[in-house]
């Protein structure tokens, strides 16, 4: 591991930990690191299937300590970027009983920009990315022209190069995603900032969040949703054998406007 990437990783945990968590969880990450590194990796198909056959590049993978924003400084609250698998993201949205020709889609965090690809199958009125590095954002808009399957249903899909922080929610009814995307105090302020949204114009709206890690911060942060689902989603085989990491589910939760 760099030693840039050591520093990286200590002002991340003493963010989300304090100081003593830090010091009290070293041992056990340590162990947990060396038991790792003595196993073979999950054998995967690097290229993702969808890449194959559409001729985009949502594939890869990039570590939180990688990643820059627009003025070449790393955040410690992003998590990274590795896309969501595609038939994960489909059964989420199948399971979402709403008229998607009143919604507008939006993707925080959308990296490469996959999700917004496979949303715009979905007849919603408009499809939106919203991320944070450059070089992700670019590689999302190229994405979007190239992408051009018979079953598109929206044709407007726009990725936008922003701090999610800073992003305001479009005043009309939304259908937001997110897996993990960011941690502590950005997931605090775009929740806080989605509650004032809805304060200020109370209208439908919609948050399907795949591996719930700070479920509890929605309902901290945006009273003005309620949870109406939770399930646990098995991707297919074929997105598993283009898929880093070990397990084949995860946890999804889904929160309404009343």
């Amino acid at each position: 591991m760099k030693l840039s990437h050591v520093g990286f990783k200590l002002q991340r945990a003493v963010a989300k930990r304090g100081v003593v968590g830090t010091l009290a969880a070293a041992p056990a990450k340590i162990m947990g690191h060396l038991v790792r590194g003595s196993k073979p990796g999950k054998q995967y198909n690097a290229v993702h299937p969808f890449d194959l056959e559409h001729g985009t590049d949502t594939s890869g993978l990039i570590a939180a300590e990688d990643l820059l924003d627009n003025r070449r400084r790393k955040n410690i609250h992003n998590t990274g970027f590795y896309a969501t698998a595609p038939s994960m993201f489909q059964q989420a949205f199948a399971r979402l009983d709403i008229d998607f020709e009143r919604f507008t889609f939006v993707d925080l965090g959308a990296g490469k920009g996959r999700i917004i690809l496979l949303a715009s199958n979905f007849p919603f009125k408009r499809v939106l990315g919203v991320e944070f590095v450059p070089e992700l954002h670019a590689i999302a808009t190229r994405n979007i022209a190239l992408y051009q399957p018979a079953v598109r249903q929206c044709q407007d899909v726009q990725c936008i190069l922003s701090d999610v922080r800073d992003f305001d929610f479009p005043d009309v009814p939304l259908a937001i995603f997110m897996w993990h995307p960011f941690a502590g105090p950005v997931f605090e302020q775009v929740m806080t900032n989605l509650e004032e949204s809805l304060q200020r114009n109370p209208r439908e709206v919609y948050l399907v969040y795949l591996k719930p890690q700070y479920e509890h911060l929605v309902i901290e942060r945006v009273p003005s949703l309620e949870k109406i689902w939770e399930t646990h989603i098995t991707m297919t085989e074929q997105d598993f054998a283009a898929y880093l990491f070990p397990d084949q589910s995860e946890v999804c939760v889904a929160y309404g406007t009343a």
